[in-house]
């Protein structure tokens, strides 16, 4: 009986190959999947990075800067020791995006607290005419939004659409989803300020907030 030559048929390599192609099409979208997540994980790192660079700045310098790219990312650059660049873009290339909820008790921002003691000559003065808020600041928040696959969304947001993203339920527009490709830090401003009370002709033990602590004040004007 003549022996069988080594090697494969045709058959037989057709099978090997069906099998590799079952295989790969089970373990590819899992292997996609946990690069995916990974890269969401690794931006979620870096935006609690960025998250207190910024608290460190409004600490150092009293203010809660601006929401434009050349303000936000700019101020806290150095707090990281890279170009602002790379804080209002990602790793992957795509964009990030800071958002202040519209009616946040501050005002537009940049919110200066130095500027308005500036503006009245002493931070008595400030308190006194009212430039520092008159409650306490619940509102003031703002999401920092990084699309890992392009352009952050620019929609500018209700304040329902603000809280809606916030919490991510409600209504809110399409692609403020928080997925594996679109991530999303929470940040709130409340914690930073302190109730001041000033005491004068024109303001009696007015409580007013102050992003640092401070003994009540007594005017006599």
């Amino acid at each position: 009986m003549k022996q069988r030559e080594n090697g494969f048929t045709l058959i037989e390599l057709i099978a090997v190959l069906a099998i590799l192609a079952i295989l790969a099409s089970a373990v590819i979208p899992n292997v996609a999947n946990e690069v995916t997540t990974a890269i969401a994980q690794a931006e979620d790192q870096s935006l609690a990075s960025i998250h207190k660079a910024l608290d460190e700045f409004i600490i150092d310098m009293h203010v809660i800067p601006g929401t434009a790219v050349g303000q936000w990312d700019t101020s806290i650059a150095v707090y990281l020791s890279i170009p602002a660049s790379q804080i209002s873009s990602n790793n992957t290339g795509g964009g990030r995006r800071l958002i202040m909820r519209a009616s946040n008790d501050l005002g537009a921002p940049p919110y200066n607290q130095s500027a308005l003691f500036a503006a009245t000559g002493l931070p008595q003065e400030a308190m006194a005419s009212g430039a520092l808020p008159r409650a306490m600041p619940l509102q003031s928040r703002m999401v920092l939004i990084s699309n890992i696959e392009g352009d952050a969304p620019t929609d500018i947001l209700t304040n329902d659409q603000f809280d809606a993203v916030w919490q991510q339920a409600g209504d809110f527009p399409v692609g403020f989803a928080m997925t594996n490709k679109l991530r999303i830090e929470r940040i709130s401003f409340v914690r930073f300020f302190h109730a001041v009370t000033v005491s004068c002709s024109s303001v009696v033990n007015a409580p007013q907030w102050s992003i640092d602590s401070a003994a009540p004040k007594t005017l006599n004007v």
